[in-house]
Order: C-alpha cells, then structure tokens, then sequence
C-alpha cells in the first residue's frame, strides 16, 4: 500500500444515600445497559491496512472554525497525575502523551475519524516480500535544538525502542521491527520478521515518535528531564510536582497550520472537582479529567464546552498470574462472574458509562457485541469455580487503587459485591507515581487501572500488555494461541478479516481473564468557552495546538 501527502497535514445528577447505594449494587443481575456503540463490519471486498473510520462513533460537536484565529494567549491545561518521565520510550502514563502531543511529531498521525494520514513521513509503501516498508520522510523539518530531522534520525529513535538492553516500552508495541536501514537522507526501510500490516497505524502511536537523536545523546539518562522533538510547542521547563510548561515553536515545519497558542502549562491535578472549580473560575481551560456526577452539570453550564469522543477507555482488575491463588484460571472467572457491572455503572457512574466484559472498547474495532460473557452477575456460577479452583470458602487479597476519587469509588463497590462470594478485598491506595512504579515493578497482587489506547484499532495495546516480549506484561500472561492469532493479525491487511481475529482474541482473554473488565468510561474534555477551535482527534490525547483563546 502506497499512501500519499493529500495534505500537510440527561439527567440531572442526584445525591445517593450509602443504603441506597449499596442496595443497588448488590442486587442481582444488574442487566446490562448496552448501548449503539457497537462496531460495524467494514466491507469484506475492501483490502487496507489502515481502518476507514471509527465504528459507534459520537457525533463530535464541530470547532468553532468560522471565527479567525488569533496568536497569542496563554492556555493551562490539567492533567489527571503529575507526570514521571519526559523519556518517551520509558514512559507509561496518559499525562505524558498529553505532553508529547505538543512537543513531538510522530511519523504517521490520525485525523478525528481515525484515519492514518502522513507526518514526518509523508508516504509509506509495503515492499513485495512483506518484510519491510520504505517510507519517504519530509523534508526541511528540524528539531527544537536546530538539528536536522532525517532517516538517520528515524533510524536512531527506532533502533533505540527497539533496543533489548533499554528495555523499552514500545519494544512490544512493534514487536516484528528488526531493524531499520537508511536508504537516502530522505528514506528509509523498516525491516521485520514477520508480515505488519498495521505498521502504519503503530507509527501513529508512541513508537512513532522521533526525538532528537542530539539530544539523547547530549542528556543520556538525563532525557527524562527533556524533551526535544519536532512539533508545534518547545519543551520550556518541568517544576515536578508543579507544572511543565511548553512555548510556541517560532519555526514549526507545517506552516499552513502554525500553532496559535503562545503557551501551554500542564498541571498534574487528580482532583477533578478541584479542576473544575479551577475551569470555571478561568484558572483552568482545558482538562480530560472529568467525573460522571457532573457531566449533567456540566452540559447546562454555558460557560463550558464539553466534548464526548468514541468510547475507548476501559477500567479493569489486574492480576498477577504469578500469585497464587490467581494462578488458577477458575479463580478468576469467579471474581469475573461476581461483578454486577451494570449496578456499579448506575449507582456510582449515573450510567454515564457502559459496563465492560472484553478488552477491546466499543470504539474500537472489533468489539463484540455477541460475546456473552460476564454481562449479568452469577453468584452461584462465582462460587462454583471458587471451589474449583480450591478456595471454597473463598480468601483475602491485596489490590492497589490509584489516589482517584472514581478509582477508589469502583474499588469499593468491587470489594462490596465479592464479599457476597466469600472474597475479600484489601485495598491499598497509593499516589499515581508511587501505583505506577508499583505495577511496572511487579509489586503487587492485584491493581485497578485504566487503559485509554484512543485508537480506533486495537492492535497496540493487545500487544502492549499480553504478549511475552512487552515489558508491559508484568501480569505474567502467556498463551501461545493468543500469540499466534496476534501474529495473524498484524499479517492481515484487510480491515474485516482482521476484525474476526481480534474478537477471536477478545474471547481468549475473556476466557483466560488476566483482567476482568468493569467499565468503559466515557472520553470527554472539558474546555472554557474561550478555547476555541479543538478538534478531538482519534487518540487517547488531548490536542491544543489547533486552538486560540478567543
């Protein structure tokens, strides 16, 4: 495939008394609340290896393009955590990737429908032997320390993520990358071990991303404190704790669409009531960072501007497969079976949600609407596999919840309804960073956490967090024919084909259950009226440099 340069680029919330609340979370059978997010087939004749556009869509209100923008204005945008690293191959976060956003370029982009379109590389061609793709890089781009951006630079960013002594991050995210030769300063060919169809669409993500290779080699381990890339804003300062600030790029490359802004301020705030108290009172203008009581508030409010995006964030427990009693399969499935997740979805999340039973989100390609699984809570069916699997009278374990108010609130309802199987759950709360490291290190039992891929196919974190090679998988999941059918998939070029394979491996993980789904949250931002021309683009960040401050 060749692609070409077309462009240079409801109800109002109500107070919940504690019986209440738990008299709706334990009831049995909570239904399940579907809705028509559910994903339409592409056409079976259409071979493509990028998607065409997101299935279940929400109608995303149109920017306020027909106003001129103005330069100028600076923007404060609140993040849900402080963040932990600015090295881009090391980083697990979605605060990060808001910052990298702005600062960095990445060699292929999405556009709101979640089409791949060109960046850095301005056209992409599989070669006969499916083994390697020649892109074709744009020319005259430098990066922010005014050194040049070119297949050298392309080479030095990919081998480095690739590299098995860094132990990067985004090694598992493009595990059939072997390597990649310069051809010209202009060109370059990523070679593989296997066929990857979906390459386009993962340079797209974070193994896209292209920092300068001068400045990795300036800082070493200290590029975690900077971050030096191509894009529309220049990395400024990180005050941790604090803030990171990011300035307009006076010589950004895409000169048809110049960023407005002259700066962004990012601000770590796990508060949301706090950061909506900070937006309405103009200290704050934009923020992702939204909690499902206030939405309907929120919507009345003609001061802010709220943006509802296709469904593709998801909230799961996470077990290590490698403890026991979660080493059994049985296990699991009897907690999976425990949840009422349509209870918990109305009595904690007003329904602002939708009750999840399969990794991939109904966003996304593939979601399966048929698979059946741990729709309705079966408590007979939970106690049956505790036995099973050797706890009859069930047990006691540990979980780690982020310092979240929505986290914390799930955990409890969670904790509320496994009692009624004999389990009971220990939750330890823990700042992000702190919950971050925790999990990267293996130090936990269980954990709750959120995952927001924001791509409309799902690939990147069906390999990111359950194949071998991923140091993401610190679940300790294998299983060969997970493996072999993710491998089909990024051999499949036609998008329908391989929406069969990835509900083929949404069965498999609903079955092995390394985690049990709970719920899809909804993805909003929420801006000040004075921001004016945000478009939500098809990924997990929120982009500020189409925007000005009216």
């Amino acid at each position: 495939m060749v692609r070409k340069d077309a462009s240079t680029n409801g109800k109002e919330p109500r107070a919940l008394s504690r019986r209440h609340m738990l008299k709706v979370l334990t009831a049995a059978g909570g239904g399940w609340a579907m809705s028509a997010w559910l994903t339409a087939c592409a056409n079976p004749s259409t071979t493509q290896s990028t998607p065409a556009s997101a299935p279940g869509a929400t109608k995303v209100p149109a920017p306020a393009i027909a106003k001129t923008p103005k330069f100028g204005g600076d923007i404060v945008s609140a993040l849900s955590t402080d963040i932990a690293t600015l090295d881009t191959a090391m980083f697990n976060g979605i605060a990060e990737g808001n910052i990298f956003a702005h600062v960095y370029n990445r060699l292929t982009t999405v556009d709101e429908k979640g089409e791949i379109l060109p960046s850095l590389a301005e056209s992409w061609e599989e070669d006969a032997d499916h083994l390697k793709w020649t892109l074709r890089l744009r020319q005259g781009v430098k990066f922010h320390d005014d050194t040049d951006f070119n297949a050298e630079a392309v080479k030095f960013n990919i081998d480095r993520y690739i590299d098995p002594n860094l132990k990067s991050l985004r090694k598992g995210e493009i595990p059939a990358v072997t390597g990649v030769d310069v051809v010209d300063p202009k060109t370059v060919r990523i070679k593989l071990s296997q066929p990857f169809s979906v390459l386009p669409y993962a340079l797209a993500s974070y193994p896209g991303t292209m920092v300068s290779p001068a400045a990795i080699k300036k800082y070493g381990a200290d590029i975690a404190r900077n971050a030096v890339g191509t894009g529309p804003f220049v990395f400024k300062e990180w005050v941790k704790n604090d803030r990171v600030v990011v300035v307009r790029n006076e010589k950004y490359w895409d000169t048809a669409h110049p960023p407005y802004l002259k700066s962004i301020t990012f601000k770590g705030i796990p508060d949301a009531t706090v950061v909506l108290n900070g937006v309405r009172s103009k200290q704050i203008h934009v923020t992702y960072n939204v909690l499902a009581k206030d939405v309907a508030t929120i919507k009345s409010d003609s001061s802010l501007q709220l943006i509802e995006g296709r469904p593709t964030r998801q909230v799961s427990l996470r077990f290590r497969l490698s403890v026991p009693p979660f080493d059994k399969k049985e296990i699991r499935q009897a907690i999976a079976w425990a949840i009422d997740r349509a209870a918990i979805e109305k009595a904690v999340f007003f329904d602002a949600g939708l009750p999840a039973n399969q990794f991939v989100a109904p966003g996304q390609l593939g979601h399966d609407e048929k698979l059946d699984v741990y729709k309705r809570q079966d408590l007979e069916k939970a106690k049956a596999l505790l036995a099973a699997g050797g706890q009859p009278d069930g047990f006691r374990f540990r979980c780690l919840i982020q310092n979240n108010a929505e986290h914390v609130q799930m955990a409890q309802a969670v904790k509320g309804q496994l009692e009624k199987i004999g389990v009971t759950m220990e939750m330890e709360t823990l700042e992000f960073t702190t919950w971050v490291q925790r999990q990267g290190a293996g130090q936990f039992d269980t954990l709750i956490g959120q995952y927001d891929s924001g791509n409309l196919d799902p690939y990147q974190g069906l390999a990111r967090f359950f194949t071998p090679e991923s140091a993401l998988n610190v679940w300790n999941y294998r299983n060969p024919e997970y493996d072999k059918l993710l491998s089909k998939a990024a051999d499949t070029a036609n998008t329908s084909e391989r929406i069969i394979i990835y509900k083929q491996l949404s069965a498999i993980l609903a079955e092995d259950v390394p985690w049990v789904m709970l719920r899809y949250p909804p993805r909003l931002v929420l801006l000040a009226k004075e921001v004016q021309g945000y478009v939500d683009i098809a990924d997990p960040h929120v982009h500020l440099y189409n925007c000005w401050l009216e």
